[in-house]
């Protein structure tokens, strides 16, 4: 391959905001006209087929390449780095996980194989700072200092976003929306459970989901169909949404609700400030490390979420929730510029 090529790791990178965040880096380099190859899955490939997206298909081999000997010129944003040193390469870390002690990982409510995943990452972090002496980037201070403390290792912040146009349609179909894949973090049970509680005491209340319509999500799938049952409040479940639908799902929402206990980098508060969307969401870091003027939401306690709930409701109704500001600027070009040797 051409010495002017730059390299993107991303053999697992499937679905969520590490998946949107390299759907831009993507579109940034192809507008800018610089030549890429991404290392992925065959489930990447196929998403990213309408991109003009090189997406190299990686065996057993390529992996053994990236990681053991290392490569130039890439970005490795799978959340773990190679054992030697690479010249103008990066590990990108987009998951918090990955600044966890591994005690605090076994003690996450996830897949008995993700903890593994994750304590694989652990070693070769720890390997790829110690022999390689790597750059590590990060999205925010949080993840920074967890690195720093968790990992011994050193890192640069440096978030990168897509720009957003969106046209707010005067119709609101809805309340609010909760754009989220439902992990157990992400508390879609706290929600439901109160509108399934509330519905003799509130006027209905009208929102949008993102819950994949699959056996994993059975249960909150029930409640949803529960709720609707009832017929005072409606949930238009949207399950796996495009990127261009959702946005007119922020265009046509009085509010964003966040509702998540812990994010790497919340890439719906982004898109929700950039659409001019009011947003509600818990006093957590994770928050207020990228906006200011947000609308603080207790969600440890379900008594007084509820009536933050009502609250929020009453204003939304009276259009008086005022909307945020980001506090954080795209940093794209630095990280194409770090790839390059020229930062």
């Amino acid at each position: 391959m051409k010495k002017n090529v730059l390299f993107i790791d991303a053999t697992t990178v499937r679905e969520g905001g590490c998946f949107t965040l390299l759907q831009y880096l993507a579109q940034y380099l192809n507008d800018n006209n610089h030549k890429f190859v991404v290392f992925g899955n065959t489930e990447l490939k196929e998403n990213l087929k309408n991109q003009n997206v090189e997406v190299k298909v990686a065996n057993i081999f390529d992996v053994l390449r990236l990681y053991v000997l290392g490569k130039n010129k890439t970005l490795y944003f799978c959340n773990r780095g190679p054992l030697l040193a690479c010249r103008d390469s990066a590990i990108y870390l987009q998951t918090e996980y990955a600044t966890l002690k591994l005690i605090d990982v076994y003690k996450l409510n996830i897949k008995s194989t993700r903890k593994v995943a994750h304590t694989i990452n652990y070693i070769m972090n720890k390997l790829s700072s110690l022999i390689g002496n790597n750059r590590y980037f990060v999205q925010t201070p949080h993840m920074q200092r967890q690195l720093k403390d968790n990992l011994g290792i050193d890192s640069a912040i440096l978030p990168f976003f897509p720009n957003l146009k969106v046209t707010a349609s005067e119709f609101k179909k809805y309340d609010f929306c909760y754009i989220s894949y439902p992990w157990p973090h992400k508390q879609h049970n706290l929600l439901l459970d109160f509108l399934l509680t509330s519905s003799n005491d509130i006027p209905g209340i009208s929102c949008a989901l993102t819950i994949p319509d699959d056996g994993r999500f059975a249960s909150l799938i029930n409640k949803i169909n529960e709720i609707n049952s009832e017929g005072i409040h409606r949930i238009k479940n949207l399950g796996s949404v495009p990127k261009e639908d959702i946005l007119s799902v922020y265009a046509q929402s009085k509010a964003l609700l966040m509702l998540s206990l812990k994010e790497s980098f919340g890439l719906p508060l982004i898109e929700a400030c950039q659409a001019g969307v009011p947003i509600i969401a818990p006093n957590l870091e994770y928050v207020s490390s990228i906006l200011d003027n947000y609308h603080p939401i207790n969600v440890f306690d379900s008594k007084i979420f509820a009536e933050d709930m009502r609250k929020y409701l009453r204003l939304l109704k009276a259009n008086s929730l005022g909307c945020s500001n980001l506090v954080i600027s795209d940093g794209v070009s630095d990280l194409v510029l770090a790839l390059e040797g020229k930062r």
